[in-house]
C-alpha cells in the first residue's frame, strides 16, 4: 500500500514538473523582444560569473536548495500543497533559463551553452529532486490525513524511516558531486560554449 501511495505522489511530481517546464517556455517565448535585452545581459552576467570557477558556497545551494526544501516540508501539513509548487518551481525557471539562452543567443549556441552551464548538475540533482519530494510527499499526506481524522492516532513519520534516511544520506552525496561539478567544471564547459 505504502509503495503504491508512493508511486502516486511520484507521478503526481513528474506532472508537477511537466507543468513547470511547460509555464517555463511558455513565459520565455511571451516575454518579448522588450526583454530579450534583458535576459542577455543577466545571462551574460552568469555567464561571466560561472566562467570565473570556484564558488562552491553558491553552487551548493543551487544544488541543495529544491531537493531539501521539499524533503523539509514533509515535516509539515503544508507540505502536500507547498512540495508540488516546489517541484513546480523548479521545472519553471530550469525552462525559462534553457528557453531564453536559445531565444537570446540562438538555437545552436543557446542549447549548448545551457547545457554546459546546466546540463551535468541537473542530470545529478533532478532525480534526487524527485525523490526526497516524494519522501517528504508521503510523510506530509500522513500528516494531512492524520489530522484530518482528528490526530487521534499517532504515526511515525516515512522521513525518519532507516529507508528514507539512507536515500537522504545517497542524495546528498550526490548533490555535493553536483554542486562540485557547477563550481569546478561547469565554467570549463561555458568557457568552450562561449567560443563556440
Amino acid at each position: 500500500m505504502e509503495k503504491q501511495l508512493s508511486m502516486t505522489v511520484l507521478g503526481v511530481l513528474a506532472l508537477c514538473f511537466l507543468i513547470g517546464l511547460t509555464a517555463g517556455c511558455l513565459c520565455s517565448l511571451w516575454a518579448g523582444e522588450a526583454a530579450d535585452e534583458a535576459i542577455h545581459e543577466l545571462l551574460t552576467g552568469i555567464a561571466g560569473e560561472t566562467a570565473q570557477a570556484g564558488n562552491l558556497p553558491s553552487a551548493f545551494l543551487s544544488q541543495f536548495q529544491y531537493p531539501i526544501v521539499s524533503f523539509l516540508l514533509g515535516l509539515t501539513i503544508l507540505g502536500v500543497f507547498l512540495i508540488p509548487a516546489t517541484v513546480i518551481a523548479r521545472g519553471f525557471f530550469l525552462a525559462f533559463t534553457v528557453t531564453s539562452c536559445i531565444r537570446v543567443f540562438g538555437a545552436w549556441k543557446g542549447f549548448v551553452f545551457s547545457l554546459s552551464m546546466l546540463g551535468p548538475p541537473t542530470l545529478i540533482t533532478l532525480p534526487c529532486l524527485l525523490v526526497l519530494a516524494t519522501f517528504g510527499g508521503v510523510s506530509s499526506l500522513s500528516l494531512f490525513r492524520n489530522a484530518l481524522a482528528g490526530g487521534r492516532k499517532p504515526i511515525g513519520s516515512p522521513l525518519f524511516s532507516k529507508e528514507s534516511l539512507a536515500r537522504l544520506g545517497i542524495c546528498t552525496c550526490a548533490m555535493t558531486a553536483a554542486a562540485l561539478l557547477e563550481a569546478y567544471i561547469c565554467p570549463i564547459l561555458v568557457n568552450t560554449a562561449l567560443r563556440l
